[in-house]
């Protein structure tokens, strides 16, 4: 499992390695496609599988990354299985129709401002707060989500299902 998966227009590829690099540096595994799909790999399934294993899914904005079918597909999946989404704005969205196209689970959550003329070492801290809100809770939910994964793909047998201390704490978990 991993803290954050990072999803990105390649046209921002300069800006995200500066925050991979600055994730990993505070030692936040986080996931990005560079590093962690190999060649002639089924890209889009090991994308829904880093987003699946990831605790958080932080979103780049720009304008490129509003315009991008595989980040709309990207935001949809994390949407789906319930991931805590964090934007960073990173290039504001002018354009009207931008606006409209960005997804919904984008445009309804608070923006963490990271752009070029933002302090980037504040924004790091603030990207590092956010991460650090409610980590069992998050934790937890990523585990459920790949065991639950793990548990349909298998055929959903019963030796998969939880049982004891893993069913209580699954349900103390749901329950809050």
């Amino acid at each position: 499992m991993t803290d954050v998966f990072i999803s990105y227009s390649r046209k921002d590829t300069a800006f995200v390695r500066r925050l991979y690099e600055a994730l990993e540096a505070k030692d936040y595994d986080a996931w990005v496609d560079w590093d962690d799909i190999e060649y002639a790999e089924d890209w889009w399934a090991k994308i829904q599988a880093g987003i699946e294993e990831a605790n958080h899914f932080v979103f780049v904005i720009s304008p490129d990354s509003v315009q991008s079918t595989v980040c709309a597909d990207e935001v949809e999946h994390a949407t789906k299985t319930f991931k805590r989404i964090v934007p960073l704005l990173y290039r504001p969205i002018t354009a009207a129709e931008d606006h409209q196209r960005m997804h919904p689970s984008i445009s309804r959550h608070n923006w963490l401002p990271f752009s070029d003329d933002d302090d980037f070492d504040s924004a790091i801290a603030t990207l590092i707060d956010t991460l650090n809100t409610n980590p069992e809770h998050v934790r937890l939910h990523t585990r459920l989500l790949v065991r639950a994964i793990e548990w349909d793909d298998a055929g959903r047998p019963d030796s998969l299902l939880l049982r004891g201390e893993q069913l209580n704490q699954a349900e103390q978990w749901l329950t809050a």
